[in-house]
């Protein structure tokens, strides 16, 4: 079992509403997801800043595997959810997912709510961010999240 790291949020600049929005979404749909949607259909160079961020993310999305757990970060919060992966990555072009930045995502379940002050000492918040889409944990820290699922 594998700790990731992730950030649900919503970079887009035309965005519509608030900046929790995204991980609002997530949430509610019981997935973790990333965006640049339609990215690989618009034929950025493979140079473009944004295009490499985009298929960095979307490489570490598939390797998402069934039990892998994920440390998500709600936006602008000291807060953190624990969630546990369900599914190998989808594609979607569904139009309210595309909506909320989401083009790519893995269902999964939302476990347990973590506030910086509440986390073990193990797992300072530090550790448990990121400030890419998605990162992988180290193994201190995939050590002390397989502790706290068990």
């Amino acid at each position: 079992m594998k700790t990731w790291k992730m950030n649900l949020l919503d970079n887009r600049s035309d965005k519509k509403g608030g900046i929790n929005d995204k991980f609002n979404f997530c949430k509610e749909k019981g997935i973790v997801g990333i965006g640049w949607v339609g990215y690989e259909e618009i034929g950025l160079s493979q140079d473009d800043k944004e295009f490499k961020t985009f298929k960095s993310a979307k490489s570490k999305l598939e390797q998402f595997d069934e039990g892998d757990l994920v440390w998500v970060k709600v936006p602008k919060e000291l807060k953190l959810w624990l969630c546990v992966v369900k599914s190998k990555m989808i594609k979607t072009d569904d139009e309210e997912y595309k909506e909320n930045d989401v083009g790519y995502y893995c269902e999964c379940e939302y476990i347990r709510e973590f506030s910086s002050n509440d986390l073990p000492k193990k797992l300072p918040y530090e550790s448990l961010t990121t400030r890419s889409a998605i990162s992988s944990a180290v193994d201190q820290v995939n050590d002390a999240t397989n502790n706290i699922y068990q």
